[in-house]
């Protein structure tokens, strides 16, 4: 409890309690005590909230890039294709073609929040009296690497690539992130993509950097060495693109800033669990006060 008076309080006070309106300027509960005919002006700020929830909905941003890529065999082209747009995708694809270049999660008005050991839901940005501030339009947003310039590949007979002084298997290329409408956050998460020989046709093998790491292939190295092939990566990437978006939630990515309207004061809440209306791009993200 945080007391401000215009004085000490004296003894026999009678306590005389007066109703405030939830408004803009105001939302406390105040009790008014008299002594001696003076005031004083007590202010009841409650703990903070063990856990506050966020209902939210999930979109993705298509991919903008207009790279392209042309694979060369022996002299002989298979052509030059779009990257990322309308490309040809080779049939053992675990994800197709449904890959984005940024999520964005977007806060619907309606929560929940834990205080004395009891579940208060709300709508809108207000509860009790603290607010949920957000430093943008979305509660959180999630890039995906791309690749930004044209490609050219160039093998050898027995099909090895031809990489600065090296031959390798083949070269692994930044595919952003791999989302469908309804799909678990789990499945949402990195893609790579590298090219195949399809008949007479070159194709994209597309796939979710789960995959590759259950075949122990780490696509975040530069020079990858698997069942003695060896293959090139993309590169070291930031540890976000190392997570699908559940585990990025559950291990604080998102934040958002709790004020309380008596006293003014802010504290940060990271997210620390994720739950999914299943068939829906429908989220609830659970945040928790980040420890000083």
């Amino acid at each position: 409890m945080i007391i401000r008076g215009f004085r000490s309080l004296s003894r026999g006070y009678r306590p005389n309690f007066c109703a405030v309106s939830d408004t803009e300027d105001n939302v406390a509960n105040c009790v008014m005590l008299e002594s001696d005919g003076e005031n004083a002006l007590v202010e009841v700020a409650d703990d903070w909230p063990e856990f506050v929830a966020l209902e939210a909905s999930i979109s993705a941003q298509e991919i903008a890039s207009t790279a392209t890529i042309e694979r060369i065999e022996c002299g002989h082209s298979f052509g030059r294709m779009s990257l990322y747009h309308c490309p040809k995708i080779d049939s053992k694809s675990v994800v197709q073609s449904a890959c984005c270049e940024k999520i964005q999660i977007q806060f619907e008005n309606n929560g929940l929040f834990i205080a004395d050991n009891e579940t208060h839901r709300f709508i809108g940005r207000k509860f009790a009296h603290f607010a949920v501030e957000l430093s943008s339009e979305y509660l959180f947003e999630k890039t995906f690497q791309m690749e930004s310039s044209a490609i050219t590949e160039k093998f050898t007979a027995d099909g090895r690539l031809e990489y600065e002084d090296r031959l390798v298997q083949g070269k692994f290329y930044a595919y952003g992130g791999f989302y469908r409408y309804g799909v678990h956050p789990r499945q949402i998460e990195t893609c790579v993509c590298r090219t195949v020989q399809d008949g007479r046709e070159m194709s994209l093998r597309i796939s979710p950097i789960s995959e590759l790491q259950s075949a122990d292939i780490d696509v975040f190295q530069e020079l990858i060495k698997c069942r003695g092939k060896e293959f090139v990566g993309i590169g070291r990437g930031s540890p976000s693109q190392k997570l699908s978006l559940y585990d990025d939630l559950k291990s604080g990515a998102c934040s958002m800033t709790v004020k309380n309207l008596l006293t003014n004061e802010t504290a940060k809440y990271i997210s620390n669990a994720v739950s999914h209306i299943s068939g829906t791009n429908i989220i609830t993200i659970n945040f928790i006060k980040e420890e000083k």
